[in-house]
């Protein structure tokens, strides 16, 4: 009878065999540690064929490797990348080290600096809500009343279709009405319409004369102002309550936007800037795709094999396509989503398991 071979205390790539345990059927299987200190049991033949070098971890660090973009030195917005971060992002994603104009140092996603999601330490943020506090301070607010909500649109779940006026047992209705964030209690009517006679009357009597001196202060002009690569040519006509003006954009095209894009900073350019974070995107490697261009909505990928596939931006980022398709000369696609490669593997151990009994 030919002798048993023993691996145990052997190596084989990032594994040290621990022990034998169980065989599943007829092959024999090995409880081994992983160099990431994880212990996964491993049958024989893949150990000794070179099949199985690590508990997974080798697989996802190259992986990684391959997806992942060198983004050092680049700028995006107010943030310069210095290096990877040690640790990936809570989303999970690859996480750049990250510092602002204004000195602070941040980690945030290389997606979310890609995307044009993250561009400053928040300081932009609070640069941008300061002067729109000090507009809203100098234009829209009166005598401590913020005058635009006086203007605001009945509710879609009012029950009685009649701002501040609400119904009440025994088949009556409430006025209301609300000045300096206080409620003031105009009585309980039979009712619907007496309530909304009372309610109108007080809108004459104490929104009424706030209004009137609102519409009496000089207008915002914003005409040769700067926002981003917008420059502010003329105002056009309104769109309901929203202003807006004709921009000259940098790269030489004109938009209209409206006045609280341009203020609040959600818009920045005439597009061109998402163009321009596209850029950063082309080249980007899912599995065996590799991104080249943009077409519409989705992008033209060129697969190892060197077939062309369009894919939509969601399935490329989720991982969910990373191959030109089942019939892809270099055999099945390459599995990256992890959540993915997780439910295979119990599908396989239960499989096993069944099996055995």
């Amino acid at each position: 009878m030919a002798r048993r071979i023993d691996i145990t205390g052997q190596r084989y790539g990032r594994l040290t065999v621990l022990k034998e345990v169980e065989p599943r059927g007829y092959v024999r299987v090995f409880l081994c540690r992983c160099d990431c200190g994880n212990e996964k049991e491993i049958t024989m033949p893949q150990l000794r064929s070179g099949k199985a070098k690590s508990c997974g971890c080798l697989n996802r660090e190259r992986t990684s490797a391959r997806n992942t973009r060198n983004l050092t030195g680049k700028r995006f917005g107010k943030l310069t990348v210095i290096k990877r971060a040690a640790t990936n992002h809570q989303s999970g994603k690859a996480a750049r080290e990250c510092r602002c104009d204004c000195g602070n140092i941040i980690e945030t996603a290389g997606v979310y600096l890609t995307r044009g999601e993250t561009t400053s330490c928040g300081c932009h943020k609070r640069e941008i809500g300061a002067k729109l506090q000090e507009y809203n301070d100098k234009n829209l607010r009166n005598n401590g009343v913020f005058v635009p909500l006086l203007m605001s649109k009945l509710r879609a779940d009012s029950s009685t279709g009649i701002k501040g006026v609400s119904p009440v047992k025994g088949g009556r209705y409430r006025a209301h009405i609300g000045v300096k964030g206080q409620k003031i209690y105009l009585g309980e009517y039979a009712s619907k319409e007496r309530a909304a006679a009372a309610r109108k009357a007080a809108e004459e009597k104490y929104h009424k004369p706030l209004l009137e001196q609102s519409r009496g202060r000089k207008r915002m002009d914003i005409v040769g102002e700067t926002y981003g690569k917008l420059f502010v040519v003329s105002e056009v006509a309104q769109e309901g309550k929203h202003r807006r003006f004709l921009c000259h954009c940098d790269c030489g095209n004109e938009v209209i936007v409206k006045m609280e894009s341009l203020r609040s900073g959600n818009t920045k350019s005439c597009g061109c800037l998402a163009r321009v974070n596209d850029d950063a995107f082309i080249g980007t490697r899912y599995g065996r795709l590799v991104v080249k261009e943009r077409q519409g909505s989705r992008w033209l990928c060129e697969c190892d094999c060197g077939n062309m596939r369009i894919v939509s931006d969601a399935n490329l980022r989720s991982k969910n396509i990373t191959a030109c398709g089942r019939k892809c000369p270099l055999g099945p696609r390459p599995i990256i989503n992890e959540k993915i490669m997780e439910q295979q593997r119990e599908y396989q151990r239960r499989k096993r398991e069944n099996i055995d009994e």
